[in-house]
Formats: structure tokens, C-alpha cells, sequence
């Protein structure tokens, strides 16, 4: 069965992908994202972050041959942005896996 493409007015078949005039994609073709994917991504990016941040307090002898850490604040920071990505990990997960029962 032929309908119109409400972007461009074209003839489209309702088994069609996308339009062959526009390229609109008709809403039953869209691909949804998983829920909760989004969480874990930025849970970790914050883990990756947060390792830097902690490996980088540790102290270094510098040229001058006095030690002291690279980020100063990078421990306590560093520790932080790990739980909050570890965090954010459960929970999307805990969302992705809700929504598939």
C-alpha cells in the first residue's frame, strides 16, 4: 500500500525503509537506543578520568630533584570521579536490564 511521505509529499510504500525522494525514515524503521547505554558510557568515561586523576597525585622527582605529586588534588578527585562512574555503571545497567524484563 502506497501512503505520502509527510516530509517531501513523495509516493512511499509503507514496507519502505526510508523515502526514496527525501530520505525521511519512517518512524517504525528508527532505531531506538537501549536505555541506561548512556549511563554506562559516561560511568566509563568518569572511571577513565578518575584513574588519571589518581595516577597523576602520586609524587614524581622533577628536574630539580624535589618530589612532589603531578595533580596535588588528583587523589581524593581521582577516588571520586571512580565512584561516581562506578555509579553511573550499576545504574545503567540496572536500567538496561530492567527494561528487558
Amino acid at each position: 500500500m502506497m501512503k505520502l511521505c509527510p516530509e517531501c509529499e513523495g509516493k512511499l510504500s509503507d514496507q519502505a525503509s526510508r523515502c526514496p525522494h527525501c530520505g525521511y525514515v519512517p518512524l517504525a524503521h528508527r532505531k531506538t537506543s537501549t536505555p541506561g547505554k548512556w549511563l554506562v558510557a559516561l560511568g566509563v568515561a568518569f572511571c577513565v578520568v578518575g584513574a588519571v586523576l589518581f595516577a597523576g597525585s602520586f609524587p614524581v622527582k622533577s628536574w630539580g630533584g624535589h618530589v612532589e605529586p603531578l595533580i596535588p588534588w588528583g587523589g581524593i578527585t581521582g577516588f571520586a570521579a571512580i565512584g561516581v562512574g562506578l555509579l553511573n555503571v550499576i545504574i545503567g545497567r540496572s536500567i538496561m536490564w530492567w527494561s528487558k524484563n
